[in-house]
């Protein structure tokens, strides 16, 4: 697994991601987490719109401050 960068958290927000860059780097900062949790704030079944969110702690000392 590739080592997380904090610039991981720049390039996330960039819009438009395809499904398969979001799970490399999302995997990638999962994997870098000394924990983490996940909230499905909403869901609409209509639209098939939908809203998560990560929240987490990284190992500042196993991170690339570039």
């Amino acid at each position: 697994m590739q080592k997380f960068s904090t610039n991981e958290f720049q390039w996330l927000e960039q819009v438009p991601n395809s499904p398969a860059c979001l799970t490399t780097r999302l995997s990638t900062v999962l994997y870098n987490s000394i924990n983490c949790k996940c909230r499905v704030e909403t869901m609409n079944p209509v639209t098939g719109e939908y809203r998560i969110v990560l929240q987490g702690n990284y190992n500042p000392q196993e991170v690339e401050t570039q």
